[in-house]
C-alpha cells in the first residue's frame, strides 16, 4: 500500500486509517485496537513515533512523545479520576522530573524512576 487508506485487520478486527508507505503504516494515522484503545498521531514504519495521543478503554488519556511505539519523552497522562501526571516518560514508564496533580488539586513535584515516585522536590527545584 502507498498513500492514504483504511485497513481492517482480519486477525483481530483492529483498524488503521491513515498514511501508508511501502506497505507500512507510515505518516499520520489513527489506530483502533479490538480492545478499544485508540492511537492518533505520527507513525514510522508501523510504530508510533513523534507526537501522538492514546485513549485507553479504562478512561486514561495520554498525549505526548513516542519512540518505537512506546511513550518516550515529554508527556501528560490524565487518569479517569481527573488526576494528571506531566513529565518525562521512558519505555512507557514515568522517568525523571514530573508533576502529579491529584483529583483534589494537590500537586506533587518530584523525580520518578521506573514508574514510581523516587524523590519529592519543591516547586522551586522543579
Amino acid at each position: 500500500m502507498q498513500g492514504y487508506g483504511i485497513f481492517v485487520f482480519k486477525s483481530d478486527g483492529s483498524v488503521y486509517i491513515g498514511d501508508w508507505a511501502s506497505n507500512q503504516k507510515h505518516g499520520n494515522g489513527k489506530m483502533i485496537s479490538s480492545s478499544g484503545e485508540i492511537f492518533a498521531g505520527e507513525l514510522v514504519l508501523g510504530f508510533p513515533e513523534g507526537k501522538g495521543c492514546i485513549r485507553y478503554p479504562n478512561g486514561k488519556y495520554f498525549e505526548g512523545e513516542f519512540k518505537e511505539g512506546n511513550k518516550d519523552g515529554p508527556g501528560k497522562m490524565t487518569y479517569p479520576d481527573s488526576s494528571i501526571h506531566e513529565g518525562i516518560w521512558q519505555s512507557n514508564k514515568k522517568c525523571g522530573l514530573g508533576k502529579f496533580t491529584d483529583k483534589q488539586g494537590t500537586i506533587t513535584f518530584g523525580i520518578w524512576s521506573n514508574d514510581k515516585l523516587f524523590a519529592k522536590k519543591s516547586k522551586e527545584e522543579y
